[in-house]
């Protein structure tokens, strides 16, 4: 909740930005050449969270996400 509720846009932008690294990481194992450019190119992970940030701007999959991320905070 700390992205859809912030007001502050820089404390959005960059709870956001710890969400999906936070993800990718996760998910290092699954897909590792992801994981090695988002890790290792600074030039790719702008790209990859200004378009992950695009697609959460679209209302129906914000609230998928939103609903997502609150059940795995509440450990669901």
């Amino acid at each position: 909740m700390q992205v859809a509720n912030n007001q502050d846009e820089q404390n959005s932008r960059i709870a956001l930005e710890k969400m999906i690294s936070q993800a990718v990481s996760q998910e290092r194992k699954r897909e590792i050449d992801l994981y090695k450019r988002y890790a290792q190119d600074p030039e790719f992970k702008r790209a990859f969270d200004l378009s992950i940030t695009r697609l959460l701007s679209i209302k129906d999959i914000s609230n998928v996400v939103l609903e997502t991320t609150a059940r795995a905070e509440a450990g669901m």
